[in-house]
């Protein structure tokens, strides 16, 4: 019983300890610019939690640290008890870092002396797919800043500071006049962080889906009467997997980020989905009904949908 009782008391101290340096790194990655401060307050804490999982003799796998790179969009430091050495992947929202939990700050540093070799593959693998006519096109960009040249159906991005935004808060608005989706946030506000991208993205997700719903809802009942289809309602989501869905209901849902695609994509999309209400499925009949509404181009258009990625 008094082991079990010094445990329990080591656990409840740990978590209070894990706890004070999950506040700790918060306020480091706030000042972001006392870099060493905040590689060690990551390694300790990947080495705090390293030891919680020891004591209950567990894997442990976390998320020491999100920062944004210019590089690869975002970099996710994962400390992984199960793991020997370090391993770097790249996805299309970012790069994973994985290290194990007591070697955090060397992991940061390998990564970093292998930046020009991961350029370099970078490079041969756009030339190679653009070689082969494979080449994906990427419509957001990596990471928002004020310079950043991003335009959403004729209205560009704005990224503006004024002192009357709290700080750590921000606000988006559209403005038809100057055609214009304006974020802004306080002065003090690091935009490369990646508590503040997310911010960014998550308002811009806010102007798209308004956007889409005005402007889709019209174009969707037209398209719909000139070829005869009935559908039962239209959802605006944010969805990256796909650009739409029907339900055997016959409610479509189409993605906001169709507004980043070419005008005849777009239109290619609403018919697929309204084929949907006549064929649920992709067979013979579903293609034919296509080729039809698309004058032919159905299998055209779906090789230039797949090229985008979002």
């Amino acid at each position: 019983m008094h082991v079990h009782g010094s445990t329990l008391l080591g656990d409840v101290y740990l978590a209070n300890i894990l706890a004070f340096y999950k506040f700790y790194l918060k306020l480091c990655n706030k000042f972001a610019h006392i870099w060493s401060f905040v590689i060690c307050a990551e390694e300790l804490y990947a080495q705090l939690l390293f030891i919680q999982a020891k004591l209950g003799n567990k894997m442990m796998r976390q998320t020491v640290s999100r920062t944004a790179d210019k590089d690869f969009g975002t970099l996710e430091v994962v400390a992984d008890s199960r793991c020997r050495k370090f391993t770097f992947r790249l996805k299309e929202y970012g790069g994973i870092l994985t290290t194990p939990p007591y070697a955090v700050s060397e992991a940061i540093a390998w990564l970093n002396s292998k930046r020009e070799t991961i350029a370099q593959k970078l490079k041969e693998k756009k030339e190679k797919e653009e070689k082969k006519g494979r080449r994906k096109i990427k419509l957001l960009p990596r990471i928002f800043g004020a310079d950043t040249d991003f335009s959403v159906q004729g209205y560009k991005l704005s990224i503006e500071f004024s002192w009357l935004i709290e700080e750590g808060h921000a606000k988006a608005r559209i403005e038809d006049q100057k055609k214009a989706i304006k974020i802004f946030f306080n002065p003090s506000t690091r935009l490369e962080t990646a508590d503040v991208q997310d911010t960014i993205r998550k308002l811009l997700d806010g102007a798209m889906k308004h956007m889409a719903t005005v402007l889709f809802t019209p174009r969707l009942q037209r398209l719909a009467q000139m070829h005869n289809f009935q559908y039962n309602g239209l959802s605006i989501h944010t969805t990256t997997s796909k650009w739409g869905s029907c339900n055997s209901s016959r409610k479509i849902n189409l993605s906001c980020y169709l507004l980043l695609l070419p005008d005849h994509l777009i239109e290619h999309v609403m018919l697929h989905e309204l084929c949907h209400t006549v064929e649920m499925n992709h067979g013979p009949r579903f293609h034919a009904l296509l080729d039809t509404v698309t004058q032919g181009k159905g299998k055209e258009n779906e090789k230039e949908l797949n090229r985008y990625l979002i």
